[in-house]
């Protein structure tokens, strides 16, 4: 179970703490405050392994087969004001196991996905 949660550079947030995540957690604020930003962080952080999270992501904001296949409409609307030049992290400490944390950048014009999880790093 996540019990919290740093997103450092993702979407509207710059750096964001949650703490105090509880099984039954509701998050409440005016449109575009970021509600469903966190909610898709904990997902980009759970299923990451997934190459075409990224498109479903894009599909889920733009609506179903909407979708331009071009970075700058898949990729750089993950990255806080669109900077894809700055890393995207989430980390999660979590009841069961150490921290993971999830990195995003790019790198030559390539994404690059990071992940480590008990010292242990996936590229």
């Amino acid at each position: 179970m996540i019990e919290s949660m740093r997103i450092k550079g993702f979407r509207g947030f710059e750096d964001l703490h949650v703490t105090g995540i509880k099984p039954v957690t509701l998050f409440g604020g005016s449109n575009n405050a970021g509600k469903s930003s966190v909610l898709e962080a904990v997902l980009l952080h759970g299923i990451v392994t997934s190459e075409n999270y990224f498109l479903w992501l894009a599909n889920m904001r733009n609506g179903s087969n909407n979708v331009v296949m071009k970075p700058q409409y898949v990729w750089a609307p993950m990255f806080y004001r669109f900077a894809q030049t700055q890393e995207l992290m989430i980390t999660c400490p979590l009841a069961y196991r150490q921290k993971t944390e999830l990195r995003l950048a790019e790198k030559n014009g390539t994404p690059v996905v990071g992940y480590k999880e008990e010292g242990k790093v996936y590229l």
